[in-house]
């Protein structure tokens, strides 16, 4: 299995600084990310380019999830009307995924751009009611249970951030502190998958869907001066032939 997760790009709708960022509009930001696969590690029964894109999906959303943890990402709660969610409207796929795939070497890949996108709004957000085992508390790669409303139900393989009160403001702000994956969805409770935290996960922690759309890159040669793709072009070296008998020669020294 190889994985090579390459260029990322961020960019927010507002500049914001490095930490302690808050913007309660929209966030937005993008990666690009190059996954492969060998054969035999593909499921048995599962179809490569639709494996190979849903693993593009899982590392760049946590390219992306990395950059707001590392930044210490703030936000406010907006109120409004919020329409209950359809299936796949969390979770948008190129219909068209395709794959790569090196005969000789039995190797599936394909390059992918991933887009998330995270609204804060109060009728989206859901809340960690258990942790797995009777825990206290939890952490990367963790199950939890949520309970959300309506919008659960077109949440299934939605990603999500893990949101508490900050502290030391007076003003109903959130913190994000962790990321994760709903794994199953049951009414208005879902199991979900913790990914990345920078602090332990408890019950009562907010939890927050985001929209994330995916897009296969077709072509990923390295552009020229002029913005056009370049050919590159195959090189063969062929080996000097060895002589067809051994040749004697006189030392060049007498010894």
């Amino acid at each position: 299995m190889l994985c090579c997760l390459v260029a990322c790009t961020s960019k927010g709708e507002v500049s914001t600084p490095p930490t302690q960022a808050l913007h309660t509009t929209q966030w937005k930001e993008s990666a690009t990310v190059q996954v492969s696969r060998d054969g035999p590690d593909i499921p048995e029964g599962e179809d490569p380019a639709s494996f190979l894109q849903d693993r593009g999906a899982v590392r760049g959303v946590r390219e992306v999830f990395n950059v707001w943890l590392t930044r210490g990402l703030l936000f406010e709660q907006k109120e409004g009307i919020v329409s209950v969610p359809r299936s796949g409207d969390f979770l948008i796929l190129d219909q068209d995924p395709g794959v790569e795939y090196d005969a000789s070497a039995d190797v599936y890949s394909g390059w992918y751009a991933v887009q998330v996108r995270f609204a804060p709004r109060a009728g989206l957000e859901g809340e960690i009611i258990d942790l797995r085992g009777e825990r206290s508390m939890a952490a990367g790669f963790d199950d939890v249970l949520i309970r959300g409303g309506q919008w659960l139900s077109g949440a299934e393989n939605a990603f999500f951030l893990v949101a508490r009160p900050a502290a030391g403001v007076e003003a109903p702000v959130m913190r994000m502190i962790g990321t994760g994956r709903i794994t199953q969805v049951l009414g208005t409770l879902a199991q979900g998958r913790l990914l990345e935290t920078n602090r332990e996960i408890r019950v009562g922690d907010a939890v927050c869907p985001v929209r994330v759309s995916i897009r296969r890159e077709r072509d990923q040669r390295p552009a020229s001066r002029d913005g056009r793709k370049r050919e590159i072009e195959e090189v063969i070296v062929e080996p000097e032939p060895l002589p067809s008998s051994p040749q004697w020669s006189a030392p060049a020294e007498p010894k």
